[in-house]
């Protein structure tokens, strides 16, 4: 699954735990998925590409 659905089920509901049940996912999962996206967008505006970085 895509971190960008994990971050609109989230948005959505507004909660970490119901968006994991509305995805059917586990809570790992979607925790998993925020935290990868939290850092490709923290990388991306700080000008980090990541090689050597």
């Amino acid at each position: 699954m895509k971190a960008a659905a994990v971050l609109c089920g989230v948005a959505e509901t507004l909660n970490f735990t119901a968006a994991d049940e509305k995805l059917c996912l586990s809570q790992p999962t979607v925790s998993a998925q925020s935290a990868a996206l939290e850092a490709e967008l923290f990388r991306a505006l700080s000008g980090q590409t990541g090689a050597g970085a």
